[in-house]
């Protein structure tokens, strides 16, 4: 079956493809090609499939790595999601490393150890969960290092668009924040 050769692929995802709201992360990749790749809610994993092909397109897929992090079949029944088993099998069926964390970013990320600098983007998802998001921020930023860009799903979209930039300044702040949450 013929495929369009990459950069068609990128330039459609970045501009044309539906949900409209991702296409701000597609370019963002785009732009930065980055090679570790962190998602906080796959949802059913469409956006995380794209995403890899935008970042395959600027290096092999073997030099790509991707974590996401969701509840997988803990999903409730009203937001659509798959299962970790079918998420898995999609996702490697592109060739990159994927690693995949059940929970939510507090549970998946205590759990799990991680090395400072482990990713170049950060996806949060609209429908991932605050409370757990709030005490979670210290651990993100624990896998961030001076180039990592960490865009975050507004649950209600702002003039901005539907995704925004979290600043290191702002990263910083959640954190310390994050810390006395998990304190009290």
């Amino acid at each position: 079956m013929w495929r369009p050769p990459a950069c068609v692929r990128q330039f459609y995802l970045a501009h044309f493809s539906k949900p409209a709201t991702d296409r701000a992360v597609y370019s963002l990749i785009r732009k930065h090609a980055p090679r570790r790749i962190f998602e906080f809610g796959i949802g059913t994993a469409d956006r995380a499939e794209r995403m890899i092909d935008v970042a395959a397109g600027a290096a092999s897929a073997a030099e790509i790595t991707y974590t996401g992090v969701d509840q997988f079949e803990a999903r409730s029944a009203s937001q659509p999601g798959v299962s970790l088993k079918t998420a898995h099998r999609r996702l490697v069926a592109s060739g990159v490393r994927v690693r995949l964390l059940p929970g939510d970013a507090f549970s998946a990320l205590s759990r799990t150890p991680n090395k400072p600098g482990a990713a170049d983007l950060i996806v949060i998802a609209a429908d991932h969960d605050l409370d757990a998001l709030a005490r979670a921020w210290y651990l993100i930023e624990r896998l961030t290092h001076e180039g990592t860009k960490i865009v975050w799903q507004e649950p209600k979209p702002t003039a901005g668009g539907p995704f925004r930039m979290v600043s290191r300044e702002e990263l910083k702040i959640l954190a310390g924040s994050g810390r006395k949450l998990r304190a009290a």
